[in-house]
């Protein structure tokens, strides 16, 4: 089976010099790739999600900064362009500028000049365009994460954050983040339908399709963690992914979105990096997810608040992330058009090394 269509690379510029990626000629990264959709992506480079701590304090819609950023982006030839963060719960934020769902009408209309910036490219083909859909869970903190100090933030168990040494940072920590509130099952489908009203605001915006972020230690990760999820229902181990699912069937199921709206998922290898997690744990979820049916793209990132390797630069953590990505390609079964996309994110810095990433997939 040929797998060149299985991996997409993701190359992030500083948009003083996305214009660089145009350089990118006569190599496999400029190979189009279908997604199982329907969608077409006019390349295999990427702009991956970043927090652009842009947004009103407080959260809030896309604004002109968002605009600018997103219309320079645009013109740097990507085959897909992915946005920061948008919270679907106003209540937990991460650091106090997010973008958050709209409540208004007017803020409505911002989403939509939001969408048709990334869209704004010279070129005859434009990116597609990806609104990255998130919940917080317990990493929201305390005092700027849009409750009142006392009300802690939600989470699938009572596992406090805790950071993995250093006297300061546990005092940091102690300060900044409270002991969680485990969810019952009605606010459960409460965090379902916020996900599911998402999409529906990234497909009237004019976006093509969500990106749900299970990464970074926030909630969908908080889910499929052994190390943060203790519950006994039908949501803990080893249904741990069933809140993922849930969610992905609702915006399937949604009469609103189109057959050919794209579902993205960011995945934590960082989650299964421990002793206690095993490779055949982390595949099994690959294997799971790929069996849905459902999603075209599955993005490997790593590192929570309490270890931080998403932040890091080039260093070891990239050796971890390919290789799992490359098992995740093995352990993707099912027809060719029909296998979700494996995306490998960070430290892909130069053309050398995004040619040594598809020529050894």
């Amino acid at each position: 089976m040929n797998l060149i269509v299985a991996l997409v690379v993701v190359y992030i510029f500083e948009p003083r010099v996305c214009h660089q990626c145009h350089r990118v000629e006569s190599m496999l990264a400029n190979d189009s790739v279908s997604l199982p959709c329907g969608r077409r992506l006019q390349n295999r480079l990427v702009k991956a999600a970043m927090y652009e701590a842009m947004a009103d304090f407080g959260g809030g819609p896309p604004n002109q900064r968002h605009y600018e950023l997103y219309s320079q982006w645009a013109t740097g030839g990507w085959g897909m362009i992915i946005t920061g963060n948008v919270q679907v719960c106003q209540s937990h934020l991460t650091l106090g500028r997010d973008v958050t769902l709209p409540k208004t009408a007017a803020e409505m209309e911002s989403f939509k000049l939001w969408a048709r910036c990334m869209k704004s490219s010279p070129e005859k083909s434009s990116p597609i365009a990806i609104m990255q859909l998130s919940h917080t869970g317990r990493q929201s903190p305390r005092f700027i994460g849009g409750r009142n100090p006392w009300t802690p933030p939600s989470a699938p168990s009572a596992q406090p954050m805790t950071p993995k040494e250093g006297l300061l940072s546990r005092l940091v920590f102690s300060i900044l983040f409270q002991t969680p509130h485990p969810l019952d099952s009605a606010e459960i489908e409460s965090v379902v339908s916020a996900f599911v009203s998402g999409a529906i605001v990234a497909y009237d915006s004019g976006f093509d399709g969500i990106q749900l972020h299970a990464s970074h230690g926030y909630l969908l990760s908080q889910f499929l963690s052994i190390k943060n999820n203790h519950r006994v229902d039908d949501y803990g181990p080893p249904s741990e992914l069933k809140l993922l699912h849930d969610i992905v069937s609702s915006i399937r199921a949604e009469p609103r979105i189109p057959a050919s709206f794209v579902i993205g998922i960011k995945l934590n290898a960082g989650d299964y990096a421990g002793d206690q997690f095993t490779e055949e744990h982390a595949l099994s979820h690959i294997r799971s997810i790929t069996a849905w049916r459902q999603v075209d793209f599955l993005e490997i990132s790593g590192g929570d608040y309490e270890s931080p390797d998403f932040m890091g630069r080039a260093n070891p953590r990239q050796a971890f992330f390919s290789y799992f990505s490359r098992k995740a390609l093995e352990y993707a079964h099912g027809t060719e058009d029909m296998r979700p996309k494996i995306m490998l994110t960070g430290s892909i810095r130069s053309v050398e090394t995004i040619e040594d990433c598809l020529s050894h997939r």
